[in-house]
C-alpha cells in the first residue's frame, strides 16, 4: 500500500464510470474465452454460439444496471439506481432464457440456460465489485486527524 502523509494508507481513486464498464467488458470477454472454448469442445458451434449469446445477454443487461446505478450515484436517488439495476440485470437474461426454452431453438439444446447463468454469476460478482467502488463514500480528511476525532 502506497502511504500518504499522516501516516494513514492512500485510498485507490473511485474508477470512472466509462472505466468501470469497460473493465466489465474485459472480464466478459475473458469469461467468453475460457467458457466458449469449453462449449466448443463439448457442443461444437452450437455450444459456441449458445456462450456467445449468453455472453451478450449478461454484459448488456450488467453494463446497463452498472450505468444506470453509477448516473444516479451522486443523487438523492442513489438507492432507486441500485434496485432499478438489479431489475434490469435480471430480468434481461431471464427473459431470453424463457423466450429460447419455450421456441424449442437449437441454443436451447446446446445449453444456454447453463451458460446464461455462468454469465449472470460472473457478471454479478465484477458489477457488484465496481458498483461498491463507484458509490464508496470520499473520506477526505486532514491529514493531521483521525477518522475518530472526525466523527
Amino acid at each position: 500500500m502506497i502511504e500518504s502523509s499522516g501516516h494513514r494508507p492512500a485510498q485507490l481513486a473511485s474508477p470512472s464510470l466509462t472505466r468501470a464498464c469497460m473493465a466489465l467488458a474485459v472480464a466478459v470477454l475473458i469469461g467468453l474465452a475460457v467458457i466458449g472454448a469449453v462449449a466448443k469442445e463439448r457442443q461444437g458451434a452450437d455450444g459456441l454460439q449458445a456462450a456467445g449469446v449468453a455472453a451478450f445477454t449478461c454484459w448488456f443487461s450488467a453494463t446497463a444496471a452498472l450505468l444506470l446505478a453509477g448516473s444516479l450515484r451522486h443523487t438523492g436517488h442513489s438507492v432507486s439506481g441500485i434496485l432499478g439495476g438489479t431489475l434490469l440485470r435480471t430480468m434481461i437474461p431471464l427473459a431470453v432464457a424463457a423466450v429460447t426454452q419455450a421456441s424449442g431453438s437449437p441454443l436451447a439444446e446446446a445449453g444456454l440456460f447453463g451458460y446464461l447463468v455462468l454469465f449472470f454469476l460472473l457478471t454479478l460478482t465484477i458489477e457488484t465489485l465496481l458498483l461498491v467502488w463507484l458509490l464508496r463514500p470520499d473520506l477526505k480528511m486532514p491529514a493531521g486527524k483521525n477518522r475518530r476525532e472526525a466523527v
